[in-house]
């Protein structure tokens, strides 16, 4: 039948365009790295516009690639890329709630990605996260031997600074070990954002197809007791035992104190993301787009100079993508940029967090009783 070719084509041109883009990562190193977030959007769109039979094959048959261009890249790429573009394309076509959407996607890549690795590990003898924590406290150690001997080189007396910067290692490799699965959350679940949001730019202004706007992100207001058991746990825990976060007890309490932690984090993760649907239904409503794309502008003029180190390329560049949003009208790109800009300058991702939290009771876009009827990009 020419529809059925017509999908297969499709398909096979989406998992074409998801490797050649993951593979820019094994071509270029720091561009490859930005350029691989891409990859995740041809299989949201496959989920999205074809029958899911082909959706999978299209996601199958682009991991095959990967895995026989780049072994060891394989897990990554079907995880945090394919899996969770596909998903994503899968629960926006049913019409999930953005928050659904992106909590599911985060989740179900990580229980995948936790299977595999623990399948891994029963034939090699040992897991391949335990190579990935032996290397984060590598690069640790490194960046305290470089920042030694960049205070060794001022020939000023840094024996005092020495010392706070051995106590400030130590507190971070001890932070790392403690918050270690909230740093595999907080990354899959901003792939699954970023890709949310790219995905509504493509399918609203090229597709014109319908997608529950990211405005309308909303979690169930009973999330809200994670968040108050997970504290609520940890203040009593240390009060009674007399303990704090960096003397935590190698024992059953002190492991379940590290789970409550990890959860009041991973929830605080999903509240942020609130935090930038507000800002997210405001810029819809002031429709500042000259403002939008003056910022991104700045932003990304920034950015490019650092990757490309070459002024005269990145400007362009940066004018070009912040005229694409003032002349699109779209508030996707620039919720991305606050994204970004929000996890470079930590008060003001406070205070995102603090905004999503506070969300739950007093409905700051008032959207009880709110269906979905139009989707701005």
């Amino acid at each position: 039948m020419p529809s059925e070719k017509n999908e297969m084509l499709e398909g096979a041109l989406y998992c074409a365009l998801s490797f050649i883009l993951f593979g820019s990562l094994l071509i270029f190193q720091t561009a490859g790295q930005v350029i691989s977030i891409f990859s995740s959007l041809p299989m949201l769109l496959a989920a999205y516009r074809t029958p899911f039979k082909t959706a999978v094959m299209s996601l199958l048959a682009s991991t095959f690639l990967v895995c026989l261009a780049s072994p060891a890249n394989s897990i990554t790429y079907f995880t945090f890329y394919g899996l969770s573009g596909f998903l994503i394309g899968l629960f926006a076509r049913k019409k999930f709630n953005p928050a659904g959407t992106i909590f599911f996607a985060t989740f179900s890549c990580l229980a995948i990605f936790l299977i595999v690795i623990l399948f891994l590990g029963g034939f090699t003898g040992s897991l391949p996260d335990g190579k990935f924590r032996q290397e984060a406290l590598q690069v640790i150690d490194k960046l305290e031997l470089d920042l030694l001997r960049d205070l060794e080189k001022s020939g000023k007396s840094v024996d005092e600074q020495k010392v706070a910067l051995e106590r400030f290692v130590q507190v971070l490799k001890i932070m790392f070990q403690i918050f270690y699965p909230s740093i595999f959350v907080f990354s899959a679940s901003c792939f699954a954002l970023i890709y949310y949001l790219l995905g509504q730019y493509l399918l609203l202004s090229y597709f014109r197809s319908e997608i529950v706007p990211f405005s309308l992100y909303s979690l169930p207001w009973k999330y809200i007791f994670v968040f108050i058991f997970s504290l609520g746990f940890y203040e009593a825990y240390t009060y009674l035992n007399h303990t704090n976060l960096m003397d935590m007890p190698d024992s059953t309490g002190g492991n379940l104190l590290r789970y409550s932690l990890n959860i009041l984090i991973s929830s605080l993760i999903f509240y942020y993301f609130q935090g930038l649907a507000i800002v997210n239904n405001y810029f819809e409503r002031i429709k500042v787009f000259g403002l939008l794309a003056l910022m991104v502008f700045l932003f990304l003029s920034l950015i490019l100079t650092f990757i490309l180190h070459n002024p005269l390329l990145a400007l362009p560049l940066a004018f070009l993508f912040s005229e694409l949003i003032r002349r699109s009208r779209s508030t996707s790109m620039a919720i991305v940029v606050v994204f970004v800009y929000s996890v470079l300058i930590p008060p003001f991702l406070l205070f995102l967090t603090l905004l999503g939290i506070f969300d739950s009771w007093f409905d700051f876009r008032k959207l009880e009783g709110v269906t979905h009827e139009s989707n701005p990009a």
